[in-house]
C-alpha cells in the first residue's frame, strides 16, 4: 500500500484537484484507492457529492466529525472509520467542524504519529491518497508525516514562491516519517503559449531537479474543472471525451512509473 499526500503550502495549488482526479484514473487502471480529506474546507468531500443532503432532506454522512479522522487524532488505538464510497473510490470526508483537529494536535504533539499508524492498519487498498490542507498547520503536517511520498501541485500562474517552505515541513514530518521522500512536482493550469508558464515549468524541471522530478504538465482547462466541481464529479465522469481525463491517466502512469508499479493485471492504461 502507497500512502501518498497531495500537498503545497499555497492555497489554489490544485490539491483538490489532483486528488480527486488522480485517484479515479488509479480506480480507472485497476487499483483500490481510499482518499482522505484532512482539510476543514471539505473541498475534496463537497466534490464528490458528500456533503449532499439526501433527496429526503437527510443530513449527508460527510458532516457527521465521527466520519472524519478526529477519533483517530484524539485516541490512539481507534481505527479510522467507516469510509464513504465515491466513484469506485473510497472516501474519508472531512467538513468544517475538523477544525478542531490543529487544537487538538497542538494541545498534545505526541498525538502527531496517530493518523500514520490508524493508516497503516487499513487492509485492502493499494494507494491511500491524503488532501491535506494547506499552510504549516498541523493537520497538514500529520498528513504529510503520515505518508510515504508526496506530491506536490503546482499551479504554473502562481510561480514557485512556496516551495522552500514546503522543505520546511518536509524536515518536520520526517521526525515521524523518516523515509519520506518527495515523488514528483506536478505542474498544472499549464498554457503552452503563454511565456511565464513556460519559464515557471523549466525552472520546476531544472532547478528542482534535485529535489524531484517533474511531471508532464496538465493543461489550462479552468472553466471545465470548474463545472466537473459544480456537478460534483471526476472530470473523467464529468468530460469524458476531453483531453483533461487522458492527461490524468498519463499521471497515473507517471506515478506508477515512478514507484516501480504497473496497472492491474488484466487493464490497459
Amino acid at each position: 500500500m502507497k500512502v501518498i499526500s497531495i500537498y503545497n503550502q499555497a492555497g489554489g495549488a490544485g490539491k483538490t484537484t489532483v486528488t480527486r482526479d488522480l485517484g479515479y484514473a488509479l480506480t480507472q487502471l485497476g487499483f483500490r484507492v481510499l482518499l482522505i480529506d484532512l482539510d476543514s474546507q471539505a473541498s475534496l468531500t463537497r466534490w464528490l457529492g458528500q456533503l449532499t443532503p439526501g433527496a429526503d432532506g437527510s443530513k449527508a454522512a460527510g458532516t457527521r466529525l465521527d466520519r472524519t479522522v478526529f477519533p483517530v487524532l484524539t485516541d490512539p488505538d481507534a481505527d479510522l472509520p467507516e469510509p464513504l464510497s465515491a466513484f469506485g473510490m473510497d472516501l474519508i470526508p472531512a467538513n468544517t467542524k475538523l477544525s478542531v483537529g490543529d487544537s487538538v494536535l497542538y494541545d498534545d504533539q505526541n498525538r502527531m504519529g496517530q493518523l500514520r499508524a490508524a493508516i497503516r492498519r487499513v487492509e485492502g487498498y493499494d494507494f491511500v491518497l491524503i488532501d491535506a490542507p494547506p499552510g504549516r498547520t498541523a493537520m497538514a503536517l500529520a498528513g504529510v508525516a503520515a505518508s510515504d511520498h508526496l506530491l506536490i501541485p503546482v499551479n504554473v500562474a502562481k510561480a514557485l514562491d512556496n516551495i522552500d517552505n514546503v522543505a520546511e515541513v518536509l524536515t518536520t514530518a520526517r521526525r515521524f516519517s523518516p523515509t519520506l521522500s518527495v515523488l514528483a512536482l506536478v505542474p498544472h493550469s499549464f498554457m503552452r503559449n503563454t511565456r511565464h508558464h513556460k519559464d515557471v515549468l523549466r525552472g520546476m524541471q531544472e532547478d528542482l531537479a534535485a529535489l524531484a522530478p517533474t511531471t508532464t504538465p496538465i493543461s489550462h482547462k479552468d472553466t471545465l474543472y470548474d463545472d466537473a466541481t459544480l456537478y460534483q464529479q471526476p472530470i473523467a465522469v464529468y468530460a469524458p471525451r476531453n483531453s483533461a481525463p487522458e492527461e490524468y491517466r498519463r499521471l497515473a502512469g507517471e506515478v506508477l512509473g515512478l514507484l516501480g508499479m504497473q496497472p492491474a493485471a488484466g487493464v490497459t492504461p
